[in-house]
């Protein structure tokens, strides 16, 4: 392992808190 590893993993977790419900999602973008 390495720090594109890291990279790959940091990336996975934001995708998979883009894709929550669409009401967490407003909450943040207001």
């Amino acid at each position: 392992g390495g720090p594109i590893r890291k990279r790959i993993q940091c990336l996975l977790v934001v995708l998979n808190r883009t894709n929550r419900p669409p009401l967490f999602a407003s909450e943040q973008n207001n």
